[in-house]
């Protein structure tokens, strides 16, 4: 939901080629919502259904609006999990219109060229940001490739966020990302088949859910200590 509460951001899965993210007008009053049709209210993979063409929007999944109301984060990844991306959306502070940031600062990503790279950021599945808007964590469900030390599994990366922008960069560093299957990341247990992720309010904390994932590995909560300074995690 917007920060003004008059817009619903909806994400709409229905494959590569007809999977959108669609604005809703709501009334204050009694809460009803109305679609809102054309091309500037909704954005798709090249453009598809008549929408505004967005990059990283392959099935957008779950969002998260920044603190400040101004940035739109969407998770999205492939129906294989190979790859995903988080598309990166300015709000327009009067008309809640949105607009997809210019360049590569519209998306990030592990394997599209058109995104900002951040390895750890492949198959993203869930998103939150810190309290004060200066840190975004991505939680990511890889398939692994030849060489990682895991077939598969979750990886929670940190980006910094551009409070003026919403501009989104990977961290460098130890605890700039967590998980099981890439080797760049610190060893995470708990990883299983990712769910969610949450920054709790006072910023010291990270939770991370996970759900079974084979051959033996079983769901839980990862809790993870945050350094509020820098964002990184252990």
């Amino acid at each position: 939901m917007s920060a003004d509460g008059r817009h619903v951001y909806v994400t709409v899965q229905a494959g590569l080629n007809r999977s959108r993210l669609q604005v809703f007008a709501r009334d204050p009053g009694s809460g009803a919502l109305t679609h809102l049709s054309g091309r500037r209210w909704c954005f798709a993979r090249f453009g598809r259904g008549g929408c505004t063409p967005a990059r990283g929007l392959a099935t957008p999944g779950r969002m998260t609006v920044s603190p400040d109301g101004r940035s739109l984060y969407v998770a999205s990844s492939s129906l294989s999990a190979r790859f995903g991306d988080v598309a990166v959306f300015r709000v327009d502070p009067a008309s809640r219109r949105l607009r997809q940031l210019a360049g590569r600062a519209g998306c990030v990503g592990a394997n599209m060229p058109t995104c900002r790279r951040a390895p750890g950021v492949r198959g993203a599945q869930a998103l939150s940001l810190s309290r004060d808007g200066r840190h975004a964590y991505v939680l990511s469900f890889i398939v692994a490739r030849r060489g990682e030390p895991a077939s598969e599994g979750g990886t929670l990366t940190v980006l910094a966020r551009d409070r003026t922008s919403g501009a989104l960069r990977p961290l460098r560093g130890r605890g700039a990302c967590v998980g099981s299957v890439l080797r760049m990341c610190e060893r995470l247990r708990g990883a299983g088949t990712p769910r969610d992720v949450v920054v709790a309010p006072d910023g010291r904390h990270v939770y991370m859910t996970s759900g079974v994932a084979p051959p033996r590995r079983l769901g839980g909560i990862a809790v993870l200590a945050r350094n509020p300074r820098t964002g990184l995690l252990q």
